[in-house]
């Protein structure tokens, strides 16, 4: 992206105008590390979402007697360990993937220097 900049000398009363890339080294380099930290967010979301679901899966293996370190339910008590882990799925599920998204649009909106932002903020 590239910019016209107006600068107006005070003391002549002069208004130069110039031409400015934004594409410096530095402003590479931060978007860079934004998008590697959001990356590394994004991974660990991934990660933590996986172990969550292994651990309520093994939970109800171990819970319902299928595990022979686990408790010894009843039928009653099996059923409500397998509905309250099924039901708990697709909140977890849902959360994660949003919180991922927005991840990932954070860091496609940062490499390409926010245009929904910059555009908005020039006045006519």
């Amino acid at each position: 992206m590239s910019s016209l900049v107006l600068e107006k000398d005070e003391s002549t009363n002069v208004i130069t105008a110039k031409y400015s890339h934004e594409g410096t080294f530095g402003l590479y380099l931060t978007r860079g590390i934004y998008a590697f930290f959001a990356f590394l967010m994004i991974f660990a979301l991934a990660s933590f979402g996986i172990q969550v679901l292994l651990f309520v899966f093994l939970g109800i293996a171990s819970r319902t007697g299928l595990h022979h370190i686990g408790e010894d339910l009843d039928a009653a008590g099996i059923v409500v360990v397998l509905t309250s882990s099924v039901c708990s799925l697709p909140i977890l599920i849902y959360g994660l993937s949003n919180t991922m998204a927005i991840a990932s649009v954070f860091v496609k909106e940062n490499w390409n220097a926010w245009p929904y932002v910059s555009q908005g903020s020039h006045s006519t």
